[in-house]
């Protein structure tokens, strides 16, 4: 008796797909963590040089629901990396396509897993010597995150995910203005939050 007045008093609550339906389309904002590990490479002396990086990104996307379950979309991450301000500075910018699968819905919240891939574009500057690393390559992400619609058309996320960007083909750039080849990648994780608009 118990258990099927639980099912009538909730199943119309787990069943609701109103937080993310077929048609929906989604805008979202936020703010980021990320720490990585690096690994540099001079192909031509065969150094490999091995560093810690903690980065704040703003991800900027939108998602159009495909299906009740998935959605496809774009976004844009701005990834600023700490550093000494007066010596040096670093930042990559990434533009990746989205699917997500919404493996959990409710009335007021959903679940995803989701993958992102697209092109990455990273910059160092060396203020002192006035030296920079620039590169372009692949920038891949798994993510799990969790969106919650208090209201119909406002809502907040939070997300964590695993990065991947590699820059194979990217150059050291002196103040004499001579280039050499540089391999640059980057392994990581970010959590972070954001707000989101549902039209």
């Amino acid at each position: 008796m118990k258990r099927a007045l639980f099912f009538l008093l909730f199943m119309p609550f787990l069943a609701s797909s109103q937080s993310f339906e077929k048609g929906d389309f989604i805008i979202g904002a936020g703010i980021d963590l990320g720490i990585y590990g690096t690994e540099g490479f001079n192909p031509k002396d065969k150094i490999k040089n091995v560093d810690n990086a903690i980065s704040g990104i703003i991800p900027i996307g939108l998602e159009y629901g495909l299906t009740d379950h998935f959605g496809l979309g774009a976004q844009v991450r701005i990834n600023n990396y700490a550093s000494n301000k007066d010596s040096s500075s670093a930042n990559n910018n990434d533009f990746n396509l989205l699917l997500n699968y919404h493996f959990l819905r409710t009335t007021f919240f959903n679940m995803h897993i989701g993958v992102k891939y697209g092109l990455s574009v990273f910059n160092y500057t060396n203020k002192i010597d006035l030296g920079e690393f620039n590169g372009k390559g692949g920038n891949f992400q798994a993510e799990l995150g969790a969106n919650f619609f208090p209201g119909e058309h406002i809502g907040f996320n939070v997300h964590a995910g695993y990065n991947k960007l590699s820059y194979k083909n990217g150059e050291i750039e002196d103040s004499n203005g001579t280039k050499t080849d540089y391999e640059l990648y980057l392994t990581g994780a970010n959590i972070g939050i954001g707000l989101m608009l549902k039209f």
